[in-house]
């Protein structure tokens, strides 16, 4: 059917433009991306209806408990990457080893972080937390840092840009999800029971991307183990594992500096245009994924070609990126109001300034994955941790001088900085 999109849109194009539509090369990875936007957008489509039905049932006292409980579980999620799927794919696209031996050494690595992770996020919740309901919560939530350790051969998929296979694994469980939520809400079982539907996400995940690999490769996956691999796979993945955590920082910092200096009404008038700009931020990590194994394909042949699909790339970003940033400053006003009320009437002029940052997080993301391909894990969580301290640095320079505004500026400087401190890595030219 895209083919035949394609073909039609052809007809149209001057003849010197002909080739791009009819390039096999192009087809194949704009169906890859094409099937990663749909299944992300039917994911967020059906996360929203979820989660209005769920806050509904619940109230807001137990809404509260449930993200609370969720998203303090998820403050060691970052302890999964130790075993990181863009590693493992990037290894395989290689084709150096054999695939079931990385993917059965990365799946021993990724079920040692998923249980490291489920283990501090638990003895966290006995320091930090005394409610017996709060520690079953995120013991129970915890469970799907070790399911999705067996979602591993979502990374063969990857390698082959074979999305459509990931996507539809996707799209059930989401609809799946939706239902169990639904018939668990029409029992009035509780919200233990809705904690648990999302370890029965993770598992039915795994599930259903190990019988794809099945009946595609037509074989048994026998989670080979490679004692060589599984230290290679170690050695490029804690640095993108302690990223991810900065990353994280970077993200939130600035909300918890408000929180402490302006107090929670200012943390809600800020965090609903930070909503607004984050919720875009699935583009950069999507498009690389799709991808990555053309990035790592070129980086494997000539530097010509690999400086050219790298200079296509960051031209995309960069004009995706200030069509968002223009597009959300124009209409600010009317997408706050609109979308939170006149309430917070306030994000609008936060939004203004926190929209361009935009600019800086895509050619930011994406030079991240350039560096993986070269095998530069530390240099990336280098720069995430000097932006994290230059952030807060602004921050407790702006934000007594200009309020929220401050630290929306300080964000954005912060993530103009990305790009170019990536760009001060050497080219290495003797890569493993």
């Amino acid at each position: 059917m895209i083919d035949a999109l394609f073909d039609k849109i052809n007809e149209f194009l001057p003849e010197r433009w002909r080739w791009v539509l009819s390039h096999e090369g192009f087809r194949k990875y704009s169906k890859n991306t094409g099937w990663l936007f749909f299944g992300q957008m039917f994911s967020l489509l059906v996360a929203f209806v979820a989660g209005i039905i769920v806050a509904r049932y619940l109230g807001p006292k137990n809404y509260g408990l449930l993200n609370y409980s969720i998203g303090f579980a998820s403050l060691f999620s970052f302890i999964t990457a130790i075993g990181s799927d863009i590693v493992i794919s990037r290894e395989i696209i290689k084709g150096g080893e054999d695939a079931d031996k990385i993917m059965g050494s990365g799946f021993v690595l990724k079920l040692i972080g998923g249980s490291v992770a489920f283990l501090a996020a638990l003895s966290f919740s006995f320091i930090f937390n005394d409610s017996g309901l709060i520690h079953l919560m995120i013991a129970i939530y915890s469970l799907t840092f070790i399911a999705a350790s067996f979602q591993v051969t979502g990374s063969f998929f990857q390698s082959k840009v074979m999305a459509k296979k990931n996507v539809v694994a996707q799209i059930v469980v989401s609809a799946v999800s939706l239902l169990v939520k639904l018939v668990i809400i029409k029992l009035g079982l509780g919200i233990i029971y809705l904690v648990a539907s999302y370890v029965l996400d993770a598992a039915l995940l795994a599930l259903l991307l190990l019988l794809a690999y099945l009946a595609s490769e037509k074989k048994v996956f026998r989670f080979d183990f490679d004692r060589a691999l599984f230290y290679k796979i170690l050695k490029y993945s804690w640095p993108l594992m302690l990223s991810a955590a900065a990353s994280f920082l970077l993200l939130r910092i600035d909300q918890v500096i408000i929180g402490k200096a302006l107090g929670d009404v200012a943390v809600g008038i800020y965090s609903a245009a930070v909503k607004l700009v984050e919720i875009f931020y699935f583009i950069p990590t999507l498009v690389c994924y799709s991808l990555f194994p053309a990035i790592v394909n070129a980086k494997q042949g000539s530097d010509a070609s690999f400086a050219k699909r790298l200079k296509s790339l960051y031209l995309f970003m960069f004009f995706a990126a200030l069509f968002l940033a223009v597009f959300l400053s124009l209409f600010s006003k009317p997408i706050i109001s609109l979308i939170f009320g006149p309430e917070y009437s306030a994000a609008a002029g936060i939004l203004k300034i926190y929209a361009w940052s935009n600019i800086g997080m895509f050619l930011g993301a994406t030079i991240n994955y350039r560096l993986v391909v070269e095998n530069k894990e530390k240099f990336i969580f280098l720069v995430q941790i000097v932006l994290v301290i230059i952030n807060v640095a602004l921050n407790l320079i702006l934000l007594p001088l200009f309020g929220m505004a401050g630290s929306a500026v300080a964000t954005l400087i912060s993530y103009s900085l990305w790009p170019l401190l990536m760009s001060l890595n050497k080219k290495d030219k003797n890569n493993n």
